[in-house]
């Protein structure tokens, strides 16, 4: 989860691999998340290959990048956290300092 929000917060479109090797498969519901919104490539470990991890950096790459960039257009769309802006403005605020 906390690969997953770094990426969205810096706006990077990925390939992500989620290891199966997790507790609940968290790792692959995180990905399946990012990569249904449009910000990610997904690519499960039991379908890793040379082969299939090259055609996906190619899908990401090929035709001028466009879809690398229109990745890259989702996640400029996304909202951007503030939780830490958030309660650091309302302790300020309950201390009177803002």
């Amino acid at each position: 989860a906390i690969t997953c929000s770094e990426l969205i917060a810096s706006r990077t479109p990925s390939l992500l691999i989620p290891s199966p090797n997790v507790t609940d498969d968290h790792q692959k519901r995180n990905a399946q998340v990012l990569e249904a919104m449009g910000g990610a490539a997904l690519l499960e470990e039991r379908d890793l290959s040379a082969e299939t991890l090259v055609a996906a950096i190619e899908s990401m790459l090929g035709d001028g990048r466009q879809r690398l960039r229109e990745m890259e257009a989702t996640l400029e769309k996304a909202p951007q956290a503030r939780a830490g802006e958030t309660i650091s403005e309302s302790i300020l605020k309950d201390l009177d300092v803002l």
